[in-house]
């Protein structure tokens, strides 16, 4: 090519003419093919030229002027044609990539962890460079290659991979050296002669070309993506190369992205076990329980099921005796050994307090009572806490499915009726009958006496004191009724309310100690003590839409003002019914009456209610409250729900404080209000008021205790 006459077209984007003398012309092109005259015209227009075309002559001879302007308009047009050619070729490409990226966002977008968005990735690079094969290589935290997915590799030349390479340290192998120092895509023409790769392995892969880019997520490096052909070499265009670059940008957003998916499924994953799992034994949870119950008669009407109910015997004394602490290290040990008397695909749960159950698919009474058996030897021997052996029975009550019912709610009442039953006979367990069996008289018998109970007199009220940890005053109390049997002495409400719920007592119950608990308050606060009081409530009561007038009448007659009244409701009976509950709740609001979730956190702890129900208060449940100072979870779950309660504007009550420490905590944390032994034990109403005098009406809060 005469190089000079060209340079010089191009320099000055004019045409030009040379002969043979000339300097323009000289060198070995015109001596080669004997170029005598030469004319040069420039492709295109300056300053955008696409080269030069030259027409060649053996002979001297000038160029007219007529071939002059005919070559410089066939110039220009060719400089035209070859432009627009190169802007279709880069739109072209442009497009590609384009699509590639595209592809890439939509396909990453679905992509959960390294593994998925590394395939994602090598696929679309694949497509975009027209290679037949990839490789994804991820490496562990040690720099050790962990795992590589292959994308239509054959099997043979997978095996050879994962046999030279699974395991290896990857700084030995030069590629990955050179991409970890870069950064960057490499593009290999030819395997052969690059260094990169050990010549055995490229070798036995057949791997004739290739790209190696980095699998990055922010500026780790995770891993390689290889996509490679076999047969000839091959060379990487400069509009490939672009493209792959673009890619690896993106993909890096993919992958990182990708991963912080994977990070969060695994945290939903985790927070969704946490929400059926019992935080201080371990075990299934009521919510688990009823979720499993429900599905087995539900969905599953062919199958039958047994459920049994546990409840231990003289747990409450351990706990009055030696404090809930101990009692919740045994509920610990009794979680492990209740586990032992189950098979695999039957369920233990703890439904709270000491009071568990057992699910039992494709069960019948003979392997119901097996189970029940079973449990009862397990607690035979001694629990020892602390070098003390501490003897706990269990009491258990089962109903079956279908013979007892089709109903979650009705197996539950049922086997719960024959766990009272089993617990009064001492029989250790009792299957539900309907019929008029010695079990059903003895039921009937103790139901009778409640009756006679709510008409002599012998339910009692004590009293547990509130104590506000701002202002360091006892602001209320909160009613627990006893029973005061003439020949089993005082009972605990877990001995009754069973019973009086599923007998249709409850209503007239919960007013009896609606009424009673007023008229104490009345005469409290006439003594000048300004005192509120709270008041539990059952299913039964929520369900029942005469009662917002119902406590208007007693605060009516009382002359207690409504917003000295607290209702607790707990969290399961709250959802059993929610368009009801919501119906009354808000009557009762109405009214004035302050209302508050009991035993927050057990149960369907759901934050639509707390925007959907009218309540004033959250009350943690004593299992969160005993353990936050050795527990991180229950003091993050307590701490967490304070922050919530502040939020909201609902007071946070926190019962079973049994040492200072708690107590300090709470109260450092924003807690509004506490209960516990630690304050006081439940008090008869004629104590709680030589309690207060003694402790005086006013504490700073300095001399809180703890």
């Amino acid at each position: 090519m005469p190089l000079r006459l060209a340079e010089s077209v191009l320099r000055s984007g004019e045409p030009m003419a040379a002969d043979q003398d000339s300097s323009l012309l000289a060198g070995w092109w015109a001596e080669c093919f004997q170029i005598a005259s030469a004319l040069a015209v420039p492709l295109g227009r300056s300053p955008h030229l696409a080269g030069v075309l030259t027409l060649d002559s053996t002979r001297l001879r000038p160029f007219s002027e007529d071939v002059r302007r005919l070559a410089s308009a066939a110039g220009a047009h060719l400089g035209g044609v070859i432009e627009q050619a190169r802007t279709s070729e880069a739109r072209a490409a442009s497009l590609s990539t384009a699509h590639a990226v595209r592809q890439l966002l939509v396909d990453g977008a679905r992509a959960t962890g390294i593994g998925e968005a590394a395939e994602v990735v090598a696929r679309v690079v694949q497509g975009l460079a027209g290679t037949e094969r990839s490789a994804v290589y991820l490496l562990d935290n040690g720099g050790r290659l962990a795992d590589v997915r292959f994308i239509d590799w054959p099997r043979a030349h997978e095996d050879v991979v994962r046999a030279r390479l699974l395991g290896q340290d990857v700084s030995d192998v030069p590629l990955w050296r050179r991409t970890a120092e870069e950064r960057q895509p490499l593009f290999i023409a030819d395997t052969a002669t690059s260094d990169l790769l050990p010549p055995r392995l490229a070798e036995e892969t057949a791997l004739a070309s290739y790209v190696s880019i980095p699998l990055l997520s922010g500026e780790r490096l995770l891993g390689l993506v290889v996509t490679g052909s076999g047969g000839r070499p091959r060379e990487w265009s400069p509009a490939l190369r672009q493209a792959v670059h673009q890619v690896v940008l993106e993909g890096a957003l993919v992958v990182q992205n990708a991963e912080l998916r994977a990070v969060e499924q695994l945290r939903l994953q985790q927070l969704a076990i946490e929400a059926h799992v019992d935080p201080l034994t371990g075990l299934a949870n009521r919510r688990r329980f009823l979720e499993a119950l429900e599905t087995a008669v539900r969905d599953q009407p062919d199958r039958a099921c047994a459920v049994l109910m546990i409840d231990l015997d003289r747990f409450k004394e351990i706990n009055d005796s030696f404090g809930h602490s101990v009692g919740d290290d045994l509920l610990r040990l009794v979680g492990p050994r209740l586990g032992a008397t189950t098979a695999p695909g039957e369920l233990l749960a703890r439904m709270g307090g000491d009071e568990f159950a057992v699910l039992l698919p494709d069960a019948d009474a003979c392997r119901a009572r097996e189970v029940a058996q079973a449990i009862n030897t397990a607690l035979r021997d001694p629990f020892v806490l602390d070098g003390m052996p501490l003897h706990v029975d269990a009491s258990v009550g089962i109903a079956l499915c279908p013979e007892h019912g089709r109903d979650r709610s009705v197996l539950l009442a049922r086997a719960d009726a024959a766990m009272y039953v089993a617990k009064r006979s001492r029989d250790g367990h009792q299957v539900w009958t309907p019929d008029g069996t010695s079990d059903s008289r003895d039921r009937l018998q103790i139901l009778e006496e409640l009756r006679n109970a709510l008409d002599t007199d012998q339910l009692l009220l004590h009293y547990q004191p509130k104590l506000d940890l701002r202002s360091g005053r006892v602001t209320g109390v909160e009613a627990l009724v006893r029973w005061d049997h003439p020949d089993r002495g005082m009972l605990g409400p877990d001995v009754f309310l069973g019973l009086a719920e599923q007998a249709g007592l409850m209503r007239r119950l919960a007013l009896c100690v609606l009424e009673r608990s007023l008229r104490d308050l009345r005469c409290w606060r006439a003594a000048g003590h300004d005192l509120s009081t709270a008041v539990n409530l059952s299913m039964s009561n929520l369900q029942d839409v005469a009662l917002p007038d119902q406590v208007a009448m007693l605060l009516e007659v009382t002359g207690v003002p409504a917003g000295a009244l607290t209702l607790e409701i707990t969290e399961d009976v709250l959802m059993a019914d929610t368009a009801r509950s919501h119906q009354v709740l808000s009557g009762l609001r109405a009214l004035g009456v302050r209302l508050s979730i009991d035993d927050y956190g057990t149960g369907y702890s759901s934050l639509a209610y707390l925007r959907a129900l009218p309540v004033h208060e959250l009350k943690l449940d004593r299992s969160f409250v005993t353990h936050l100072t050795t527990d991180p979870r229950a003091a993050a779950i307590v701490r967490s729900t304070v922050r919530l309660g502040q939020e909201l504007g609902t007071t946070i009550v926190a019962e079973g404080i049994e040492d200072a420490g708690t107590l300090a905590t709470l109260r450092q944390w924003g807690c509004d209000v506490a209960q516990g032994y630690h304050i006081a034990r439940p008090l008869p109403a004629g104590e709680f008021l030589d309690w207060l005098a003694a402790r005086s009406a006013l504490i700073p809060v300095d001399r809180l205790p703890g």
